[in-house]
């Protein structure tokens, strides 16, 4: 099984796109009310989009994410090595 360190950070984005939708879409230089047909064609199924998106990234990140990444793990390997002594891991 292949598997890759995932940034937390996309998770971020996710969220900011999701609370950067309604401002932008707001004050969009002739915007029509809210609940136009545009709306309901558009708006709504990017705003799902990424609600489902962020539920599942998030979803996927705590089940099969590492919870320390590689690089780090041996990182602190080495250095547990290196406190306990030349001669005794050996």
């Amino acid at each position: 099984q292949l598997r890759r360190y995932s940034d937390v950070s996309l998770a971020g984005w996710f969220a900011a796109l999701l609370f950067a939708v309604f401002p932008l879409r707001l004050n969009m230089p002739g915007a029509p009310p809210i609940g136009a047909w545009i709306d309901y064609i558009v708006f709504l199924w990017v705003v799902v989009t990424l609600m489902i998106t962020l539920t599942v990234f998030i979803v996927t990140w705590l089940r099969f994410g590492d919870p320390v990444p590689p690089h780090i793990v041996r990182s602190l390997g080495d250095r547990v090595r290196r406190a306990d002594g030349p001669g005794e891991n050996s």
